[in-house]
């Protein structure tokens, strides 16, 4: 599921999240809304990673390849 999916399906129900994450005021967190807060932030780091991972294989890969044929 892509990380705007699984960000919404957090948020929507916890309207405050938003306000902590994009919002400038004061904001206090229940109990509820603190655990909907490090779902999100920890759904967005699980879909850092792998991202990242593709990106650097990229970069690898295409070392590997101008290496290959002699530009390296």
């Amino acid at each position: 599921m892509p990380y705007c999916s699984k960000r919404a399906t957090v948020c929507k129900p916890f309207p405050a999240i938003m306000d902590v994450l994009e919002g400038e005021s004061e904001i206090i967190l229940n109990a509820e809304e603190h655990a909907a807060l490090v779902r999100n932030l920890t759904v967005k780091q699980e879909m850092k990673d792998p991202r990242q991972h593709i990106y650097f294989c990229g970069h690898t890969d295409g070392y590997a390849y101008l290496k290959e044929i002699g530009v390296v």
